[in-house]
């Protein structure tokens, strides 16, 4: 076991977290709040602000979080979040990256849930998890709970391009079957492998959903 690999699963010191933002710097800092809340805690938390031109985020991170030494923002102006993921990929400097949205508070043991599902097991190179929602004050909310939900359940899942399932037709394309991109990680070399996030989809272009 390299010494990278042994930081990921003995404390999470190996994963790196890249947040997507787009000119809502109060959403972002909850954000990534909750991230430095993770026990174990993230190498690093990178903020990437995908509409940079007047943005206050990289100073309200600053002014909050800048003595913790681990959350840094950058800007990619190139519209979508695609564009965004791939450049907190590009300076992800852990072992395995993690990927997450501006409007997402994350769980205190998000961290060790990725930990976990990676360590173990080399051939592991993706991990999703559910996304519950924050509120369920308004009947919009919970109508998206009740028809749309984001969840898979709570039983761990393994899928492998080599063990199709059967009858699945629509296997490996069926759209989120496994897992959403505010809920994502992967190992860093095997993501930089396939060329990062396809930017033709996402939010922010023409395709807008991944």
């Amino acid at each position: 076991m390299n010494e990278v690999n042994a930081q990921v699963n003995a404390s999470g010191g190996g994963v790196s977290v890249v947040v997507s933002t787009c000119k809502d710097a109060q959403r972002a800092a909850r954000c990534v709040a909750s991230i430095l809340a993770c026990e174990p805690p993230a190498l690093e938390v990178i903020v990437v602000e995908n509409r940079p031109a007047g943005s206050t985020t990289a100073a309200l991170l600053a002014d909050r979080f800048g003595e913790r030494g681990r959350v840094r923002c950058i800007a990619e102006p190139r519209k979508g979040l695609s564009s965004a993921r791939n450049a907190g990929l590009a300076r992800a400097r852990g072992e395995i990256v993690a990927f997450t949205d501006d409007d997402v508070v994350v769980d205190g043991e998000w961290i060790a849930g990725f930990v976990q599902g990676f360590s173990g097991d080399r051939e592991v190179a993706c991990a999703t998890g559910p996304i519950l929602a924050l509120s369920l004050r308004s009947e919009a909310q919970r109508t998206f709970e009740r028809f749309a939900r984001l969840g898979k359940g709570g039983v761990r899942q393994v899928y492998s391009i080599a063990e199709p399932p059967a009858g699945d037709l629509l296997f490996p394309y069926a759209a989120g079957r496994f897992g959403s991109g505010a809920n994502i990680a992967m190992r860093t070399a095997f993501a930089r492998s396939l060329g990062g996030v396809d930017e033709r989809l996402g939010a922010g272009t023409p395709a807008r959903g991944t």
